[in-house]
């Protein structure tokens, strides 16, 4: 990759960037090549041509070079959105209709075949995983159970978002899971199976915000003079600009247990989701909003800190929604 003039992001070995000239009209830009074990995706206005320079040191499959097709088990193609632009969209359907298959075989040794479950929802009315006081499951089904939660989890990564609140509470229970948690697990896998052609679409249009409800506040008798702190070798900015948001909630208490809160997030790049995460908070708080203020600071550090490696030119837009709810006498219940 360095003999074709590449060198690796910081940020992500795996990512190998190559300054570029768009000849159209002479944006200046970085080309990227993503390398993951052997899928190889180029990013640039000559992408087929960067995979066949590779191809002479590395020879690819034959066929294989062209508009990506499939990647890391998620199905790629084109789509017109109605405002004519055109996206990247990416479907986990393929890989969710063969895991569905897998656990349906499972199940169906239980005696409970996938489709006994209720259609229509991904989880059981009124369950509470955590206040769950059935059976532990034996060694071989709660292995079953926790190779499923590990497929629902790469199901989340692939764009499956609308059950990513499920397997974060199903997660939760992996050391010493019981036939109820199994149970829902196995509801989830019905639902997928009848709802499995989801499509994420990644559009690149820029998001309509309107910045007077965000307030302006000046921080500096806080904090001081005080500048961020960018890496010296930092590559330059270049390309078009972006809009990086953040959307940020929780519940209060949510675990009916440890009286712990669920927090979860989305971060868009424009109008295109790039990464999501749901995760119960460590720490019980007496009020949403310290929880908020502890995630909103993490997230928003960990995230604004990639672009200095030679993304593009950024401007964050943080967004999420208080609920000043007490809960004062969870230490006496």
């Amino acid at each position: 990759m360095r003999h074709l003039g590449y060198h690796a992001c910081k940020a992500d070995p795996n990512l190998w960037m190559k300054r570029a000239t768009r000849p159209d009209d002479g944006l200046e830009y970085w080309k990227y090549i993503l390398l993951y074990v052997d899928d190889c995706m180029a990013i640039a206005h000559d992408a087929e041509d960067e995979l066949w320079h590779i191809d002479k040191y590395f020879p690819m499959k034959k066929g294989s070079i062209g508009d990506p097709d499939l990647y890391l088990g998620s199905k790629l193609r084109k789509v017109t959105l109605e405002n004519g632009v055109t996206a990247w969209s990416m479907s986990p359907s393929k890989y969710v209709q063969e895991a569905v298959r897998k656990v349906d075989e499972f199940s169906q040794t239980r005696g409970t075949p996938l489709r006994k479950f209720k259609s229509g929802v991904s989880w059981p009315k009124d369950y509470v995983a955590e206040l769950d006081t059935s059976d532990e499951l034996n060694r071989p089904d709660a292995s079953q159970y926790q190779t499923m939660i590990s497929v629902l989890h790469w199901m989340v990564e692939l764009g499956c978002v609308d059950i990513i609140t499920e397997i974060s509470l199903l997660a939760s229970h992996l050391a010493a899971p019981r036939e109820g948690h199994l149970d829902a697990a196995l509801h989830l896998f019905s639902h997928l199976q009848r709802r499995h052609n989801t499509r994420m679409v990644f559009d690149p249009s820029y998001p309509t915000i309107d910045m007077s409800k965000f307030k302006v506040c000046d921080w500096k008798h806080f904090y001081g003079d005080v500048k961020e702190a960018i890496p010296l070798d930092a590559s330059q900015a270049l390309g078009k600009e972006i809009d990086l948001r953040l959307f940020v909630d929780s519940d209060h208490a949510g675990d009916k247990k440890t009286r712990r809160s669920r927090t979860g997030y989305f971060i868009f790049v424009n109008q295109a989701p790039v990464i999501w995460l749901s995760k119960k908070q460590p720490t019980v708080e007496t009020a949403v909003f310290g929880g908020y203020e502890k995630w909103c600071r993490t997230i928003k550090s960990a995230t604004i800190q990639t672009p200095h490696d030679g993304c593009t030119y950024f401007r964050p837009v943080l967004c999420f929604r208080g609920q000043h709810v007490g809960d004062t006498q969870h230490s006496n219940a």
